[in-house]
């Protein structure tokens, strides 16, 4: 069953939602962003992790006084804060790692606003059985694909190859070097639709052919508790168990070809404030997350790439 975008641990069957429901408080979730930005650059006068930890319980706090965040969405940070300060003694040294973990965290709380109410993937039966997916890996194509992608293999004989590929990624120095490939190539078709104007429109700035490379688009509740098992900060809420965010390789294009680098960033950050997208840096990847108001648009959009 499908639990819902939110806190409690029981998980609920798969509720009916309101689109509408996030409109009425859309100018306080950018603001809340602006506050968010504000904050990040008073990190540069903090030297500690418990300093970290201080301003950002007394951000969330003002936050919430001021009606920018409400109870649950407050309750909800305060829970993956707890849960990020719990593993960072153990896999994170040095404030500076921590300052961009709560800055990844406090950015996020604006795609829990939007998709709060939104059914979550909880495992692989939920995947596997929705119709509305669609496999990127699918033997008959329905669309175009304008990015590139990496699988996961996990059968048997397929983890016996997997550190040969890694390796041979490595020595050729493929945008997929820094990422393991994705667990499901099942995605919301909305999001092609948006990968794709982004490879279109990368293509028509540098007047060359550009296929982005994507490292994840839907995750399920029950990987990233296992991520987070592994020693990896992967909070439980993610935007990409509702299946409408994805990661694009950033470290990669920073390296090794720097112009292609700053066009994607112009873009992303041009959809971003167009209020397409949540836009996230986290270092080796941009997190984007599309805005609930454009998942019709993007639905409509996805004709462009149908193949006949």
């Amino acid at each position: 069953m499908r639990s819902s975008f939110r806190l409690p641990t029981a998980v609920k069957a798969r509720q009916p939602y309101v689109r509408l429901a996030y409109t009425n408080h859309e100018s306080i979730c950018w603001h809340y962003r602006e506050q968010v930005e504000e904050l990040v650059s008073t990190f540069n006068k903090i030297d500690t992790s418990t300093q970290v930890i201080s301003v950002t319980q007394d951000f969330i706090s003002r936050q919430k006084r001021l009606g920018l965040i409400g109870s649950r969405a407050s309750q909800q940070f305060l829970y993956d804060f707890d849960s990020l300060l719990t593993a960072f003694p153990a896999h994170y040294a040095g404030a500076q790692q921590l300052k961009e973990l709560v800055k990844t965290l406090l950015e996020h709380q604006v795609e829990y606003f939007w998709y709060r109410d939104f059914p979550a993937y909880t495992n692989d039966l939920d995947v596997n059985t929705d119709p509305d997916l669609y496999d990127l890996c699918s033997r008959r194509h329905q669309y175009q694909l304008l990015f590139r992608f990496s699988v996961l293999r996990e059968e048997p004989w397929h983890k016996l190859l997997n550190p040969v590929r890694r390796k041979l990624k490595n020595w050729l120095n493929h945008p997929a070097r820094g990422t393991v490939g994705m667990r499901t190539t099942r995605c919301k078709p909305v999001m092609i639709a948006l990968l794709n104007e982004i490879s279109t429109q990368l293509t028509s700035q540098l007047d060359v052919p550009v296929k982005l490379q994507v490292n994840s688009l839907l995750r399920t509740v029950s990987h990233q508790r296992h991520l987070a098992s592994l020693g990896y900060w992967a909070p439980s809420v993610s935007s990409h168990t509702i299946g409408y965010a994805a990661d694009i390789e950033r470290n990669w294009y920073v390296q090794n070809h720097p112009q292609l680098f700053t066009a994607l960033q112009t873009v992303l950050e041009g959809y971003y404030r167009k209020r397409v997208i949540n836009l996230i840096e986290e270092g080796r990847v941009w997190h984007i997350c599309l805005h609930p108001s454009q998942i019709d648009g993007y639905g409509q959009k996805l004709s462009l790439w149908q193949l006949s």
